[in-house]
């Protein structure tokens, strides 16, 4: 049996608030990302500038679009994987995800975003789901959630343009993971265990 642990930090970035309404993904949309080398995020509160502008760009057509999956949940289908989504009372949930090598599915579902969202806005959930890697291993995971809307300002793109309201979204998601091997033919499958580990990720988005 194999553990992990990790805890994800994904600052958001929105002007204004985020609502339902302009926000929420729909079907047929592709958004057409910008990956940029990595800057701190910097502080919460408000009055902030995040310059952006002399930030080198490494991907100009990492694209991620929507559509109609499997139960009528809606797919975002991004670097070769399909995430599951729902609303339900204005609450944006993901029911998990699936590529070429692993298939998640959530029991409890994340919470993603509660609209609307306004600054000081935070919301926290516990998840866990239930899949398989590779069909060679079952694996499991649960975790939390805090997203929390802790900063707003103004932000200097790349390309100089100024986007003014900005607010800022910071999501911190921790994961316990295991794995085992799936058993053939009613045989034992003797059982491995690992060391659980922290790895910290940042993820900058402008909708």
């Amino acid at each position: 049996m194999i553990a992990g642990l990790w805890a994800i930090y994904m600052p958001t970035f929105a002007q204004h608030g985020l609502t339902s309404l302009h926000n929420l993904p729909r079907p047929g949309d592709e958004i057409i990302k910008r990956q940029v080398e990595y800057k701190d995020p910097g502080r919460s509160g408000e009055h902030v500038l995040w310059d952006f502008g002399k930030l080198k760009t490494t991907n100009d057509e990492y694209k991620l679009f929507y559509r109609i999956g499997k139960d009528s949940l809606l797919a975002g289908i991004e670097h070769r994987t399909i995430y599951y989504h729902s609303l339900t009372n204005d609450s944006l949930l993901l029911w998990g995800y699936e590529n070429y090598t692993t298939l998640m599915e959530n029991e409890q579902p994340e919470l993603l975003l509660r609209f609307p969202v306004n600054y000081g806005d935070s919301t926290f959930c516990r998840y866990n789901g239930n899949g398989k890697y590779s069909d060679r291993l079952k694996i499991s995971a649960m975790g939390t959630v805090t997203t929390k809307a802790d900063a707003r300002g103004m932000m200097i793109l790349p390309d100089s343009d100024t986007l003014k309201n900005v607010l800022r979204v910071h999501t911190v998601k921790k994961i316990a993971g295991r794995s085992a091997p799936i058993s053939f033919h009613g045989e034992e499958t003797p059982r491995r265990r690992g060391s659980v580990t922290t790895s910290v990720r940042k993820k900058f988005l402008n909708i």
